[in-house]
């Protein structure tokens, strides 16, 4: 076809239908520049690798981290100074502490959780750095550096950090340990590089803390320091906690990311000394800081000294290491997967946006297609001009959709600066993701409306078009779509495939089945809401139901494209909440947990004492039950956590010596929970006589253990000592066990860990050489005030103020200041709650903006359908129908549109949720757990809502044009286009 010609039938057509046009060009501007906001972050992470590089490194050359398990010698420092290419070094280490600025409204009291105007939750506390460094690792931002020599109390403060905590220049911090808090003036905040770069191997490691009392001594400790500056500006009263608070292990360890160590980028830093006052004990260095001379090489000193940091278990990190593992994918996977998540979402959106565009087109024109064709057209010239048509859509999207997001960019960089941590760029990636989502889109879309094109026969320019019975087709598809549909259950739920092959078959095989088996569901689905909602809809409007018995299925193709569209976001919105809220369910805490989890840290208590723990006021005496708790590695690795590593395959577990019979016996148990497998009495008697313990239903499935199964454990205080053995006596159900043991503190050696395993308390003590009680569970009596009982409990733990005391993993210390650390249940709950929604409404966003997006397409649809049958509408009028029934007609179809794509999402929604449900038990973090599917209505709610307000908002404008219009006028309209 001649160019010129195509080029004037486009423009025509398109100066004839404008709206239609503009609202589908809109759309895919939209939908092109919600790929812009999501990617534009990864283009600006991809080209600044190497200045992203050079603020992570900081003002240093090489940086030391230890990851053995000794000491870095002091000869190999002294060595490491003289060398002949070495400026300088520095030293440094780390502890997790409590970092609370008191002038903040919003701040978390420290060891309660307790916010103090219902703020959410903070992060994980930042880290307190002790270091003898004479400058900033990073730049200053105001301010000055630390004096590591000087004994006054200050400390600096990086960027992020101060942000958060909301501290400025010159405030005071208070900063808790286990053993000492210190309030710590800031005389300098620091860049903080906005950036995290996963470094070294994986795994998780240790996190030693000084919290297994082995030997406690009562001493008046000469280097104890004086309450008041530099020590508790509160007294000893602890508060209850009522939430997740910080972690507030004092023992130092390399600061440690998802893959390995790297160098030490956030946190306050101050002086040696201080910092170990702050701990209580004394710290070697476990991460160096080397400046090179000018003109050394980096690479010819590495060299030199490669053989001497191997042998000192020193992993060394440079300029090119970060470089490198930047521009390793899977570094900024998670930001690679949002690009590509909102490229295929904005594709799909384009996709239907366009093929309802072009289906509304063919079925208006095709008496003109039939003139072209019996003119001069060829069947193959009219496919063309559908597809130049598409394209040209596409053009104006992707052009739009550029200038828009980049707009949407630079306005918000302005308003929120930190809103895009390592920038935003309209860079490559934008454009590229950009234009495959709408000439993509645009390519796939335009695949059958130009198929039904060719079919015009030049005949059909004789007639005017008339909407064709529905065939059989719908049905036949529907048979293919179910049997699409049963594919991916079965793969997940009933084929017995390895882990490896399962995930490979889920994304290969059964997502994509089950995707297009709904999309050949969904005509059926049209014509199934039409014939049994459309009735309950009339009513609702007012109206006969005849008006609507084939509003949806005389047009099926525009309304396939219309609610297919809207189906896209709708359907994965709804199995985001399905998903979600199934994952969590294992996470809940459930009914079997006591009221309260209260800690004596960092020493425990003696067994006189474990009695006036069970006298405070408000404590339930008979319901108070001390725990002997230890987190030991399992001797064999029964969760096979070498070969996948997940939420519970670990290879250690938390140990929880109770008493059996107190714990577990009697009409009303103290921990009423669910046998899974064995009988209550028989497991009890079991573990009265010795080494016998339960196991959790989750532990069990992933081990293959059960009743007479065994369960060695090493022995974290002498790791040399011949392993212990348990017997299993149950399998019980204890959910919600996770968020517990992370929030409590009973997690001593590890950072994650398999399960919790219920043993008995005087075995227990003996085989773990646990020689005091650090935790008490209990019950409290109906109304008792927490922060009474927490100062109670405080006043318990201050008898041991100024111990020293010693553990396996932290040597001698001092608990200058024992503290209470008291966790509820409820708090855990509203943690979770909180944490929960706020994760999952951030995956549902992209999802609710795809749906606003082919919202637009509505309009168009509602618009096509009353130019189609304006003949119909004005006979309608002047047989007495008001503007205001026309006005409900109108609405009513677009509430039909609704109804169809609420249906299909449902369906598509919850199946896909079950499935990913189902395939969390094989991979990932969630590896093990035992889930079911929930459905959150309340949330899934809000999604069908959102759907029918959009369609709603959609449909007004078309009906208000139409109910304005004369009889006469649309009488005269619809004559025009018959």
């Amino acid at each position: 076809m001649n160019p010129r010609l195509l080029l004037k039938l486009l423009i025509s057509d398109f100066l004839w239908r404008p709206a239609r046009v503009v609202l589908a060009a809109l759309a895919v501007v939209a939908a092109a520049c919600v790929v812009v906001w999501v990617v534009s972050g990864y283009d600006a992470l991809v080209q600044g690798f190497d200045d992203n590089a050079e603020k992570y490194l900081g003002q240093t050359d090489l940086v030391l981290i230890n990851v053995g398990p000794g000491k870095i010698a002091p000869d190999f420092l002294t060595d490491l100074q003289n060398d002949t290419g070495v400026a300088h070094i520095s030293k440094s280490f780390q502890s997790r502490v409590g970092i609370e600025n008191p002038k903040d409204p919003d701040r978390w009291e420290l060891f309660s959780g307790a916010p103090v105007n219902g703020a959410p939750p903070p992060p994980v506390s930042p880290p307190l750095v002790g270091t003898d460094a004479v400058e900033a690792p990073y730049e200053l931002v105001s301010g000055r550096w630390i004096d590591p020599q000087s004994d006054k109390v200050e400390g600096v403060l990086s960027q992020g950090t101060a942000t958060r905590s909301k501290v400025n220049l010159g405030d005071e911090v208070v900063v808790t340990s286990q053993a000492n808090q210190v309030c710590v003036t800031i005389v300098g905040i620091i860049e903080q590089p906005q950036i995290r770069v996963r470094l070294g191997g994986g795994g998780h490691p240790a996190r030693p803390t000084p919290s297994t009392p082995q030997r406690v001594t009562k001493t008046n400790h000469p280097n104890a320091p004086p309450m008041g500056k530099a020590g508790s500006p509160r007294g000893h009263a602890a508060n209850p906690s009522t939430g997740p608070t910080p972690s507030q292990t004092s023992r130092p360890a390399p600061r440690r990311g998802p893959g390995g160590a790297g160098p030490i980028t956030s946190g306050l830093f101050v002086p040696i000394a201080l910092a170990n006052r702050i701990n209580g004990y004394d710290s070697s260095p476990s991460v160096i800081n080397v400046d090179l001379k000018e003109g050394v090489s980096v690479e010819d000193f590495r060299k030199t000294w490669a053989s001497r940091f191997t042998a000192a278990s020193l992993q060394v990190i440079d300029g090119e290491d970060i470089r490198s593992r930047m521009s390793d994918p899977s570094s900024h996977s998670g930001k690679r997967a949002q690009a590509y998540s909102a490229t295929g979402m904005a594709l799909l959106a384009a996709v239907f946006i366009i093929f309802t565009t072009l289906s509304m087109g063919v079925s208006e024109r095709s008496r003109e297609l039939a003139v072209l064709r019996s003119v001069s057209l060829t069947r193959f010239q009219v496919a063309g001009l559908i597809l130049a048509e598409s394209l040209f859509l596409a053009a104006i999207g992707w052009a739009g959709g550029l200038l828009a997001g980049y707009g949407l960019l630079t306005l918000a960089s302005q308003a929120q600066p930190d809103l895009f941590p390592t920038g935003a760029e309209l860079g490559w990636w934008c454009v590229g993701l950009a234009g495959v989502a709408a000439f993509g889109g645009a390519l796939i879309a335009a695949i059958i409306p130009a198929w039904r094109a060719t079919r015009v026969s030049p005949l059909d320019a004789m007639s005017a078009p008339r909407p064709g019975a529905v065939s059989r087709w719908p049905w036949l598809a529907a048979g293919c779509g179910l049997v699409l549909l049963v594919i991916n259950p079965v793969l997940i739920f009933i084929v017995d495939l390895p882990d490896s092959a399962k995930i490979s078959a889920y994304a290969g095989v059964g997502y994509p089945s089950m995707v297009i088996g709904c999309l050949l569901l969904a005509p059926l689905g049209v014509l199934a809401v039409e014939k049994f909602l459309g009735p309950i809809v009339a009513r609702i409007m007012w109206l006969d139901p005849r008006l609507l018995a084939s509003q949806l299925s005389g047009n099926l193709w525009r309304t396939l494209g219309t609610t297919v569209a809207l189906t896209v976001g709708l359907g994965l919105y709804i199995a985001t909440q399905t998903w979600g809220y199934s994952m969590l369910e294992p996470y809940y805490p459930g009914k079997w947990l006591p009221d309260l989890l209260v800690a004596f840290q960092p020493s425990g208590l003696p067994d006189d004492e474990h009695a006036d723990v069970s006298q405070v006021p408000g404590v339930r005496p008979e319901m108070c039950l001390p725990l002997a708790v230890e987190q030991p590695r399992l001797a064999v690795d029964l969760t096979h956590s070498q070969e996948r590593i997940s939420a519970t395959r670990q290879d250690n577990v938390v140990v929880f010596g109770l008493d059996p019979e107190r714990g577990f016996g009697g009409d009303t148990p103290f921990l009423d929970i669910r046998f899974v497998d064995g009988k209550r009495e028989e497991a009890i008697a079991k573990m009265k006589s010795g080494r016998y313990c339960l196991i959790p239903d989750h532990f069990a499935d992933i081990t293959g253990l059960g009743i007479g199964g065994k369960v060695p454990f090493q022995i974290p205080s002498a790791p040399d000592a011949a392993p212990v053995e348990y017997t299993v006596a149950g399998v019980v159900s204890i959910p919600g066990w996770h968020w517990v043991t992370k929030f409590s503190g009973v997690r001593r050696n590890y950072v994650r860990t398999a399960a919790i395993i219920f043993t008995p308390y005087t075995q227990t003590r003996q085989d773990f050489r646990l020689d005091r009680i650090t935790f008490f569970w209990l019950n409290a009596q109906p109304g008792a005030n927490f922060e009474d009982m927490g100062r109670s409990f405080q006043a318990i733990a201050d008898r041991h103020a100024g111990e020293t005391f010693s553990s396996h993993a932290a040597g001698p210390a001092i608990a200058y200041r024992p503290t209470v650390k008291m966790t509820t249940t409820k708090a855990v709950r509203d943690g979770v709650d909180r944490r929960a929604e706020g994760m999952i409404w951030g995956m549902s966003q992209l999802p609710l903006v795809t749906l606003a997006v082919t919202a637009i397409g509505v309009v168009g649809t509602v618009a096509a359908s009353v130019r189609v049958r304006r003949w119909e509408l004005g006979v309608l009028r002047a047989l007495g129908v008001t503007r205001w029934g026309l006005f409900r007609l109108i609405l009513a179809e677009a509430i039909l549109i609704a109804v169809v794509a609420c249906v299909l999402s449902l369906g598509f929604g919850i199946l896909a949720g079950w499935c990913g449900v189902g395939m969390a038990s094989y991979s990932g973090f969630f590896g093990g757990m035992d889930t079911r599917l929930i459905l959150s209505w309340r949330h899934i709610g809000l999604g069908l809502g959102a759907t029918l307000g959009l369609c709603l908002l959609a449909g007004l404008w078309p009906a208000i044009r139409a109910g304005l219009q004369e009889p006469l006028a649309l009488l005269r309209a619809g004559r025009a286009s018959m």
